[in-house]
């Protein structure tokens, strides 16, 4: 049983200047992953941990084809869950006034819907199933552009009563705007330990850590590295098949065989009844001629 629990992490404040924001819904997509949890069972006298394999609508999977391949960020990533996340708002509308350009990393599935946070209602595999969907809602977004001071001509919040705080009467120096760069994205928890292991691993980097190297590269460094480190060889991933379609395989799979050999069987059985047929009418052929 999964319970949900609201965390607001006060950002909508300010990213509300910027005509973007983050969804206080809960997020649920058909296109979900399965998730091993370790819990405790008690055996007799011993308690042994144990791993229970927990598949709802909140964990959601992110496949390549809902990422934004164009983008150094998302570029050559495999698929990744999007663990109790959100989706992002964000209002074209208000940056286009603020000459600022917004880009869409990656997405849900077409298959995604929102329900109201109750604060005690169990999410489920089949919790809330919509009448319809909402159809891809962004979940990371790339904001590009000189971003303005929501709070000039404002005096400064009062800060903490600390002996390294600073006086909020303390004048404050002129800020030089420049074009900046602002990464959103609508979880933390995929940034967390259990996604990002730590010490030395083989194979590839997990989606996840390649995310977060990638962002901090590209929003220090240069974009135009990552697309060199991008053209690296990827692993291919098979896209995801409906329930029917996995169906339809295992059938054909397990039919196949039998088919081919009923058929071979068949096919060589006619050819068998055409040659007596043709040798029957031989013996008739010779005999009448005697």
């Amino acid at each position: 049983m999964i319970m949900p629990g609201k965390n607001d992490p006060a950002l909508n404040d300010l990213l509300g200047h910027y005509g973007l924001g983050i969804g206080d819904k809960i997020l649920m997509d058909e296109q979900n992953q399965i998730v091993s949890m370790q819990t405790q069972r008690q055996v007799g006298f011993l308690s042994l941990p144990v791993n229970i394999d927990v598949k709802s609508p909140v964990q959601i999977k992110i496949v390549p084809e809902n990422m934004n391949s164009s983008y150094a960020f998302t570029s050559n990533l495999g698929p990744m869950v999007y663990l109790w996340g959100s989706p992002l708002k964000v209002d074209n509308n208000r940056l286009n006034e603020l000459g600022l350009k917004s880009t869409t990393l990656f997405t849900t599935s077409p298959k995604s819907w929102e329900i109201e946070y109750t604060g005690s209602t169990p999410l489920g595999a089949d919790n809330s199933k919509p009448s319809s969907y909402a159809g891809k809602l962004p979940l990371a977004v790339m904001v590009n552009g000189e971003f303005p001071d929501p709070y000039a001509n404002q005096p400064a919040p009062k800060w903490q009563d600390e002996p390294d705080s600073v006086p909020s009467s303390m004048q404050v120096s002129s800020i030089v705007k420049a074009p900046g760069k602002l990464l959103l994205v609508g979880a933390s928890e995929i940034f967390s330990d259990q996604f990002i292991p730590g010490g030395d691993y083989q194979g590839q980097r997990p989606p996840h850590e390649d995310l977060m190297l990638k962002a901090v590269e590209g929003l220090t460094l240069s974009e135009d590295l990552l697309q060199i480190s991008s053209k690296s060889v990827q692993v291919r991933f098979l896209k995801e098949t409906s329930p029917l379609a996995k169906v339809l395989w295992r059938l054909f799979t397990i039919l196949l065989a039998p088919a081919i050999i009923i058929a071979l069987g068949v096919t060589r059985m006619l050819m068998r009844q055409k040659r007596r047929q043709i040798y029957r009418a031989m013996l008739e052929q010779s005999g009448g001629g005697y």
